[in-house]
C-alpha cells in the first residue's frame, strides 16, 4: 500500500489522501473538505497493474496524481472530480532513453506548471523531458554533457533528486573523494544552445558517503494564500 498527498495551497486549504492499493483497480481517496473516503475505478492493462509502482516520487498536478511504473509508463490519475472509467486513469509511455534503465533511478517533478522528467542516459547525459498537458507526448527540455568529467567522477553513481519549482535549475547527489557526499544545483538558461554550457554549485556536503540508493526527497513549497484569513 502506498499514500499520496492531493494538496496545492495556491489553490485550496482542502487537500486529498489517495490510497493506492498495488494489484487492484481502483484507489480510495479522503476528501478533507466532505470528510469522507470515496473508492475510485480506473483500468488500465494488465503488465500495468501488476508490475511494481515505485513509491518514492508522485507528482499532484491540476487535479491529477502522477506516478512512475516499472513498466517503463508514467501513470495518470484524476482524483479531484468525475470521469468515466477510461479517463480515470492513463499510462504514459516514458522516453525510449528511460526505458533501458534502471526505473527507481528515475527522477519525477513540478517545474514551471509543466510535469518533468529527469534521467541520465548510457552517455551519461543528463536528460531532462517535459510533458506536454495536451498531448501528454515528451519533448527533451536540455540534454547536459560532462557532469560527471566537471567533478572527475566518471563512474560515480549520480542520482538526479529533484526540480527547482519555477527556474531552470536541478538537483542531484553527488558521491566522490573529494567532495564526499553533496547535493549540487545546475543551473542551465531557456536560451542555452550548448550541453556543455551550465553551471553546478556545492550546496550541501556531508563528510561522510550517503548511500544514495536508498536517499529520497521531497520538494518544499512556502505558500501563505489559503491561511491570510487566519492571520487578519
Amino acid at each position: 500500500m502506498y499514500a499520496a498527498l492531493a494538496y496545492d495551497p495556491s489553490k485550496s486549504s482542502f487537500y486529498r489522501v489517495v490510497r493506492f492499493d498495488q494489484g487492484f483497480r481502483y484507489l480510495n481517496v479522503y476528501n478533507s473538505q466532505t470528510r469522507r473516503w470515496k473508492k475510485l475505478e480506473f483500468w488500465l492493462e494488465n503488465d500495468v497493474t501488476k508490475v511494481e509502482w515505485i513509491e518514492k516520487q508522485s507528482v499532484f498536478f491540476q487535479g491529477e496524481i502522477y506516478r512512475l511504473s516499472m513498466s517503463g509508463h508514467l501513470l495518470r490519475f484524476v482524483v479531484d472530480r468525475e470521469v468515466s472509467l477510461k479517463d480515470e486513469a492513463q499510462a504514459i509511455n516514458l522516453p525510449e532513453v528511460a526505458n533501458k534503465l534502471y526505473p527507481k533511478h528515475y527522477c519525477l517533478g513540478l517545474c514551471n506548471d509543466q510535469i518533468n522528467f529527469m534521467v541520465f542516459d548510457n552517455e551519461l547525459c543528463l536528460c531532462i523531458w517535459v510533458l506536454s498537458s495536451g498531448t501528454y507526448e515528451w519533448s527533451l527540455r536540455r540534454r547536459l554533457s560532462r557532469i560527471h568529467q566537471y567533478f572527475a567522477c566518471k563512474n560515480s553513481f549520480f542520482p538526479p533528486l529533484g526540480f527547482h519549482p519555477y527556474m531552470d535549475i536541478v538537483f542531484v547527489g553527488l558521491t566522490s573523494q573529494g567532495l564526499k557526499s553533496s547535493i549540487m544545483k545546475i543551473s542551465f538558461g531557456k536560451d542555452t544552445a550548448s550541453a556543455f554550457q551550465y553551471s553546478c554549485q556545492d550546496i550541501v556536503r556531508d563528510m561522510h558517503f550517503i548511500n544514495w540508493h536508498n536517499a529520497v526527497t521531497f520538494p518544499l513549497f512556502k505558500c501563505s494564500v489559503p491561511f491570510r484569513k487566519w492571520n487578519s
